[in-house]
């Protein structure tokens, strides 16, 4: 029998925790993505950039509360100030590792 893998399953994720990662997250002064959540679902917005689907809107899935994937080796997790505050994401793409801090 041959098995197919597309990646780790996703599992549901309390909506109230969801909405805390809703909102822009600046990667670099080009760079600003932004996370929509669409009920359950986790949605990166990526603008203008040369190599990504034109929408620029990609599906996250969870991997844990704070810990979700994209494609192949593309890793997001989502971190808490000490105050309990979403302040931040890292992501982890292909090896290489991009943080990104949480603006208004």
């Amino acid at each position: 029998m041959i098995g197919i893998s597309a990646g780790p399953l996703a599992l549901p994720v309390d909506p109230q925790v969801l909405a805390a990662y809703a909102g822009r997250y600046k990667v670099s002064n080009d760079i600003v993505v932004t996370i929509r959540i669409d009920g359950t679902r986790v949605l990166l917005q990526i603008p203008n950039q040369p190599g990504y689907d034109d929408s620029g809107e990609y599906e996250l899935f969870a991997v844990s509360e704070d810990q979700f994937y994209l494609w192949g080796e593309t890793n997001i997790t989502f971190y808490r100030n000490a105050s309990g505050e979403v302040d931040r994401l890292v992501c982890v793409l292909s090896g290489v590792t991009y943080e990104a801090k949480k603006v208004p």
